[in-house]
């Protein structure tokens, strides 16, 4: 099983996107383990990044790749 690790700033406040990454973790269950990450902070999240052996960053801001 695909286990996927999810580093992130805070809870989600949204009611839409609760939902909706509820559905997307009950339609993954049995294919892949998902865990949450929740930092506190910038610092926070930088320090929990750094015990892993990689990692893909998302950033809104981003530049968009093809």
């Amino acid at each position: 099983m695909l286990k996927v690790k999810i580093h992130t700033i805070g809870k989600i406040k949204e009611t839409w996107l609760v939902e909706a990454t509820a559905e997307y973790e009950k339609r993954l269950r049995g294919r892949i383990e998902i865990e949450w990450d929740l930092a506190k902070d910038d610092n926070e999240l930088l320090k929990n990044l750094e015990k892993e052996p990689s990692f893909i960053a998302l950033d809104p801001k981003g530049e968009l790749l093809t």
